[in-house]
């Protein structure tokens, strides 16, 4: 702050400013007067409130993972988060980084190593001390800022630490060195949903879905739509039998009508009847959106939660449903009682996508063009070259 320099000019009788200041006597005039003021600026640097923002924001995200949402909003919609050479764009792959980042590293603290350096308005540099049970890992960022909002962020190991590829990198989000790793991962804090794109899943003899949802006790409880199980139910059958798997089958209506509180609490009838064991038989569902909302629902309920898996049978659920965690149904209104619950699996097996109606292809179609249209310039190509 500046600060005031007042330069008084006393005049005062008994006191002659030339000598030095004699004992004022009893009784002396004393005056003075304010002859002129003079304003002295000190060069004290302040970190700029959006750089503030975001430390607060990663603070309070490092002591409660639940707050990685606040953090993310601090970041432009297709802001990029870079480390060890990987990118992430876009605020749900920089929150699915970031949520892996805290949890796998069991981060408890941090600590602002020094002032936060820049070069100009936009940018900053963070040295940051991040503890664990483990230690304290140093790391940068560097930071690029547009209308306060991040718009790159890169991660680097302090030199003399751990790599971020090491250390750092949350090891869901390595990439699988034989590439026959999940096509996509999520994950909300607590369970990891991977998901996978592979046709012919119900081939007979195809081991895929049993190995994957770790399937040991030869059971395999099976939530289906009534449409899906009319065309494919005597395959789903067959490669049951195929893979040494008995088919415990309920089979729903998956229209939206259905999605109501009498489906889920027959669905609950139907998870006691079959009472699936918590770590070895989770549960699949296999249908459209609607289905696997009211299935996840259920699952979500039913002993406190019971581990799901689901396989999208429609493009709309392939491409909408398949990477969101939200279950719910409707009362009142769309939607209007649900939970967060985030399947284990997610298959996408693109061979249901030929006996669809007209319209069901519609509605997929429709809900990429909208994903296009405000987030991704090639697949609006895409959609554009091949729609017709």
């Amino acid at each position: 702050p500046a600060l005031l320099l007042l330069v008084l000019v006393l005049r005062c009788q008994a006191w002659d400013l030339r000598a030095p200041a004699p004992l004022l006597r009893a009784g002396c005039r004393r005056r003075c007067s304010v002859m002129a003021v003079e304003t002295v600026h000190t060069t004290a640097t302040e970190t700029p409130v959006h750089v503030t923002r975001l430390v607060d924001a990663l603070s309070l995200a490092v002591s409660d993972r639940r707050r990685v949402d606040e953090l993310v909003t601090l970041f432009e919609y297709d802001g990029l988060v870079e480390a060890a050479g990987e990118r992430y764009s876009g605020q749900g792959a920089v929150k699915r980084f970031f949520s892996s980042l805290l949890l796998e590293n069991g981060f408890t603290s941090m600590e602002v190593l020094d002032t936060p350096s820049s070069k100009g308005p936009d940018d900053a540099t963070l040295r940051l001390g991040l503890t664990s049970a483990t230690g304290t890992d140093e790391v940068a960022l560097l930071l690029t800022f547009r209308n306060g909002l991040v718009r790159e962020c890169h991660l680097q190991a302090a030199e003399g630490a751990c790599s971020p590829a090491g250390c750092l990198l949350p090891s869901a989000l390595e990439p699988s060195e034989n590439g026959g790793g999940p096509k996509w991962e999520t994950f909300d804090g607590r369970v990891r949903q991977k998901i996978w794109q592979r046709p012919g899943a119900f081939e007979l003899g195809n081991p895929f879905i049993k190995e994957t949802m770790e399937l040991s006790t030869g059971r395999l409880i099976l939530i289906v739509d009534q449409s899906v199980w009319d065309i494919y139910g005597e395959k789903m059958q067959a490669w049951a039998a195929s893979v040494e798997l008995q088919l415990e089958t309920v089979v729903i209506p998956g229209n939206e009508d259905h999605k109501t509180l009498a489906t889920f609490a027959h669905l609950l009838d139907e998870l006691k009847r079959v009472d699936p064991l918590r770590r070895s038989e989770p549960v699949l569902a296999v249908g459209g959106g609607v289905l696997t909302d009211t299935v996840g629902f259920a699952c979500a309920c039913w002993r406190r939660g019971v581990p799901w898996c689901r396989m999208p049978t429609t493009l709309l659920g392939q491409v909408d449903a398949s990477v969101g965690i939200k279950v719910a149904i409707n009362y009142h209104r769309k939607n209007g009682v649900g939970h967060f619950f985030s399947p284990l699996h997610t298959f996408i097996d693109t061979d249901f996508l030929g006996s669809l109606e007209a319209a069901d292809v519609r509605s997929g179609v429709g809900e990429i063009m909208k994903a296009a249209l405000v987030h991704s310039e090639r697949i609006w190509e895409l959609v554009s070259t091949h729609g017709e």
